[in-house]
């Protein structure tokens, strides 16, 4: 596998173009999701933006050469009804990032210029929107902003949540909580991600916009790589989930995070939740997540950390376990038992959101 995963690498970084520092025309920008907060201070909200550009090259050789690369490295052998699958979604990981590009975005009246593109095609920045202003061209809390092309008939745009000083917000993951990924199973897990149409956890979508009409935030936190953005934002919309920010993580194949392509460790996860605990200090977090990994230990240690935030933690119960297990009663020890439980139907949930006071 190494050797096939250093192919593709090279094939990769060999086929990088040379361009000037503004996005051409043959290739495309994905803005993710993200939420801003309210800064009281100085009476403006505080928005970040962040965006990926690369090249699809859909005819490009090598780009196929380093599709099926991609292919052995998964062992994977789609069937005729799976290989378009595997197409759109392998394709994502064997496309040109584009480095040393300067976005320019537009929010009404207002211009924003990201920072250039790293190695990895991504660009982040921020903007700041005073009160008026936001509430002028906010949409049921969203606020849409598109790039500035120099071809007009593109359009490349991107969304963004207010989430008030107060409230309730969900962090959420996303692999066997609301998708049904079978973690543990690696072979079973690169089938479900590669090869086949995503499938929601029956009742989550119900539950969730229960959870959004009561004016819950939602923050998909996930161990998948960005990549994979895309396929996971239209499943979220084809299945009724709510909308809101997504955080993930960075691939790429010369680094040594290829061997581990859908891990989901906790040091890519906390970090992410740490920072929305410390952006909304007053707001009221419900964490959700699964047993088939370490989402029990991980909100436990957080709501020892952050008790006047983190105060609800929800785990769907994938092998039927007891909340009087061992395991349990270690990732949640010190916590009121009010706070946490386990689920297997996440209508035994009804509506267990807390009040946002």
């Amino acid at each position: 596998m190494n050797f096939i995963l250093c192919t593709v690498t090279w094939l990769l970084l060999s086929a990088a173009a040379a361009a000037d520092d503004s996005v051409q025309p043959d290739e495309t920008v994905v803005f993710f999701p993200t939420c801003a907060h309210f800064n009281e201070d100085e009476q403006v909200w505080e928005a970040p933006l962040h965006g990926w550009v690369f090249k699809p090259e859909e005819k490009s050789l090598t780009r196929r050469f380093a599709l099926g690369a991609l292919r052995r490295a998964l062992d994977l052998e789609p069937t005729t009804e799976e290989e378009p699958v595997f197409h759109k979604r392998g394709w994502l990981f064997v496309v040109d990032n584009a480095a040393d590009r300067e976005i320019a975005v537009q929010l009404g009246s207002r211009y924003v210029i990201l920072a250039p593109t790293e190695a990895s095609g991504h660009c982040t920045g921020t903007v700041r929107l005073p009160a008026a202003e936001a509430k002028r061209l906010a949409r049921e809390r969203w606020i849409r902003y598109q790039a500035v092309a120099e071809d007009e008939r593109r359009v490349l745009s991107g969304a963004i949540e207010l989430a008030p000083p107060e409230g309730i917000s969900v962090i959420s993951d996303i692999d066997d909580t609301i998708k049904i990924t079978g973690v543990g199973n690696h072979r079973i897990v690169l089938q479900n991600t590669f090869l086949r149409s995503f499938e929601p956890v029956p009742g989550m979508p119900e539950l969730y916009r229960r959870w959004a009409a009561a004016g819950a935030v939602f923050h998909y936190v996930t161990a998948s790589p960005w990549q994979l953005y895309t396929p996971l934002d239209e499943f979220r919309a084809a299945a009724g989930f709510p909308a809101g920010s997504f955080e993930m993580q960075h691939f790429r194949f010369k680094d040594r995070t290829a061997l581990n392509l859908l891990s989901a460790p906790d040091e890519l996860k906390q970090p992410a939740i740490e920072k929305l605990l410390a952006v909304w200090p007053r707001r009221r977090f419900v964490c959700v997540g699964d047993s088939g990994q370490r989402d029990p230990e991980m909100y436990g240690s957080l709501a020892r950390k952050h008790p006047e935030q983190v105060v609800r933690i929800f785990i769907r119960n994938l092998r039927g376990d007891s909340a009087e297990d061992e395991r349990f009663q270690r990732a949640f020890a010190g916590i009121p038992p009010e706070r946490w439980r386990l689920f297997e139907d996440p209508v035994d949930l009804g509506n267990a959101l807390p009040t946002s006071h």
